[in-house]
């Protein structure tokens, strides 16, 4: 399939199972449909216990519906460094939805490869956060407009990174400088178009099968 139509396909099986109480405004900022249901499946096969998502959006009120509907007893904290956004994504949720989210603002001076930017406080992290217990990590923040910035979740959970103690998934490595960033951290990771994943590995695949041609 062609990406659109791959989206399309993804977007329709989403929408279809997992039907949302309120509409849901899905911009192109947001994760792609087929990135998020090869989240959603990596989800409800493997049952992480602690999610840790860096970036609120579409993806945050998807997990959240599936973890309530699929009865899955998992931890859920969402990474955001902008508090109206956090009130709008909670605006989106059903009320019963359990989702832990940080607030934490674009303060801590990283560097990656000779590239500077601003990640989130590591202080409000670390209070909130037990890195050893997190199976699995989706990176999409902080927002791209900030070069590089992506690449502080690599630097904060390099030890779990390297010891392969979670699973990843980076979005909008479609794009220059986040498949700089995936290409130059070391380990096998897979490329899927708009995304890319890696980390721990898996007895079972599941991606999409709108992956496949």
């Amino acid at each position: 399939m062609e990406p659109r139509q791959t989206d399309s396909f993804s977007y329709s099986l989403l929408t279809s199972v997992l039907k949302l109480n309120k509409f849901q405004p899905y911009t192109t900022t947001a994760i792609s449909p087929t990135a998020l249901l090869h989240i959603l499946n990596f989800i409800t096969t493997f049952r992480p216990k602690n999610i840790v998502e860096i970036g609120s959006g579409m993806s945050t009120v998807y997990i959240a519906k599936l973890l309530a509907v699929n009865e899955i007893t998992a931890r859920f904290y969402s990474i955001e460094n902008d508090l109206k956004w956090i009130n709008i994504i909670k605006n989106h949720l059903d009320e019963d939805s359990k989702v832990d989210f940080i607030h934490a603002e674009l303060n801590e001076e990283m560097n990656f490869q000779g590239h500077k930017f601003k990640w989130f406080d590591t202080k409000v992290l670390d209070k909130n956060l037990n890195k050893n217990e997190i199976d699995l990590l989706i990176i999409d923040g902080p927002p791209g407009k900030i070069p590089y910035a992506r690449a502080g979740a690599f630097i904060y959970f390099k030890e779990q990174i390297e010891e392969q103690s979670l699973f990843y998934f980076f979005d909008d490595t479609d794009r220059k400088k986040e498949k700089f960033i995936v290409e130059s951290i070391g380990g096998e990771y897979k490329h899927f178009g708009s995304y890319s994943s890696g980390g721990k590995k898996q007895p079972y695949h599941v991606v999409p099968v709108s992956c496949y041609k």
